[in-house]
Parts: structure tokens; sequence; C-alpha cells
């Protein structure tokens, strides 16, 4: 088992991250959770909302350290719509928060992009809120690969990929984009290499007027809905981001360091990451390092 100790102190200490962020020549991070994406297979209801509720009340402290700098994407409960919807009101209105995060695994049968759920994703639109969808092993939750493998790192391989595959699938088929075109939906830490190939079979099902018949709610091209909305993290070394750069746009894609994990890049992650978008032409390059994240979490920087 592993303790504080073992872990870089930014992961709990605002002053100490920002001193990374220096080290690193990073201007600001969206702080996403570690533990706190083990809560979603807690089966109490009531639980469930409570933590949310004080991890996004000890997150806005945190960032409040340094609020132009340092942004927190606020935790979801998705145990129903109202209670996410409120959730969401809250953490933005009343703790400054200008993100949320879901996990993509089903919740007691409801599923993301169920018309349920729409109510949630029309605020989050209302309220010009990017959402990043991010997925953890966890509790007992429904996860891609879990029924396969019985080892922790097949499973983390396998669900982290398949699960956002699930859930950007859901988003455009089952017309959830189509109903809120003003919606912007990021899939992350899953790495970005698997969304090319992934729109492309999707497209070729949609062209096929048999296939489309069966997902009337999709009145688009899959390509056209991605780039208008969606956005997809790479991780730092990924040598399929030139091409996904030039058949889905620059403006699409992120990038994460994984920090404070120990399997993260740190120091080192923006040298890894400048080598990476080299291919690209110098508005891209400028896109990947700050305008994407600043275009969907709509920062103040």
């Amino acid at each position: 088992m592993s303790s504080y100790d073992d872990n870089c102190p930014g992961g709990f200490d605002p002053r100490a991250r920002l001193a990374d962020l220096d080290c690193e020549g990073i201007d600001a991070a969206i702080l996403y959770p570690t533990l706190g994406l083990l809560l979603g297979g807690i089966e109490g209801a009531d639980l469930y909302r409570g933590l949310c509720r004080a991890y996004n009340r000890w997150l806005a402290d945190y960032c409040a350290v340094s609020p132009r700098r340092l942004f927190g994407a606020a935790m979801i409960p998705v145990v129903e719509v109202h209670a996410a919807v409120d959730e969401l009101e809250f953490a933005v209105r009343e703790l400054g928060h200008r993100v949320a995060f879901l996990r993509p695994n089903p919740w007691r049968g409801r599923r993301l992009y169920d018309r349920d759920w729409d109510p949630f994703w029309a605020a989050a639109q209302d309220m010009n809120v990017g959402i990043g969808i991010h997925e953890g092993l966890a509790l007992n939750l429904p996860t891609v690969g879990t029924d396969r493998f019985d080892d922790m790192t097949s499973q983390h391989i396998v669900a982290h990929t398949l699960e956002m595959q699930c859930a950007s699938l859901g988003m455009l088929t089952q017309g959830v984009l189509e109903r809120h075109p003003r919606l912007r939906v990021a899939f992350l830490e899953s790495g970005g290499g698997w969304m090319l190939p992934w729109l492309e079979r999707i497209e070729e099902h949609w062209e096929n007027a048999a296939f489309r018949r069966a997902i009337p709610e999709m009145k688009r091209s899959p390509f056209e809905y991605f780039r208008r909305q969606c956005f997809v993290s790479f991780e730092l070394d990924e040598k399929t981001l030139p091409l996904h750069a030039a058949h889905c746009g620059a403006e699409t894609i992120l990038w994460a360091t994984d920090y404070p994990h120990p399997d993260g890049t740190f120091p080192g992650a923006v040298d890894k990451l400048r080598r990476a978008i080299e291919p690209l032409e110098e508005e891209g390059r400028r896109r990947v390092l700050g305008e994407n994240a600043r275009r969907l979490y709509a920062l103040p920087i």
C-alpha cells in the first residue's frame, strides 16, 4: 500500500501543485480526481450525493489558492438526473467550478445517453459548462472487460478505452449531440488514437440506409458532430496524434499528464507533448497546447 508520502505533494497541496506547474511551464490545470473516480459504485444514493458534495467543496477550497490557474472538475452523482442537475448547478453557481465530469458506466441500468438524462445535458449546455467523461475501475459499476479478465492491468487496458467507445457511440447514435448542439463533451484518459477508426466505423454504418434506419436520431455524419462538439485527450507520446489532427481536426485534441499518479509524466510532460505535435502546423500546435482546453472549459485565461 502506498501513502501520501509516496506521491507528489501537489496531489493534495495546491501550493506544491503550482510549483510543479511552474516547473513544467504550464499556465493552468484542470483537476480530475483519483479516489473520487471510485465513488460511482456506491449503492447508497444519499451517501453518494453527500460524498460528491463534500468533494466538490474541498476542490473549491483547493482551487481558491490560485483561481485563475487551478480549475476543478466537479463530481456529479448519477443516482438520478435531478440530483445530477442540482449538483451541477451548485458546483457552478455556488462553488465556481467551470467543468464537471461523469463516469461512462451505466448506473443501475441508466445510461448517459438515455433520454432521461436530457435535463442534465440541457443544463450543461445552458450554463456553458464543458463535460468530461472519465473512466476508472471501481467497485460494483458495470465495466467493460471485468467479466473477461481477473487482473487489474488487463481490466485497466480494456475498460478505459472501451467504456469511452461505448459512451461516444451512445452520444452520437442516440441523438444527445443532435438534441443539444451547443453541448461540449470530452472523452478523457483513454488515449486518443482509437477515435479516428471508431468514427470511421460509425460513419460506415450511418451511410448504409439499412443501418441508419435503426438510429434515426443521428442526423449527421459522426465526424460533423465530433468536430462541432467533442474533444479527446491524447497521451503525451501517441504517434497517431498527427493522423487524428489531419482527419478529425487539431481543434479536437486535448492532452494530460496524469499527474500526480505514478504512471503519469512528471517532470518532462510538456517536452514530450511538443515532440508529439511537432508535425502539426503552427495553428494546430497552438490549439493543442491550450486553445482547445480554453474553448472546452470556457476558461478565463
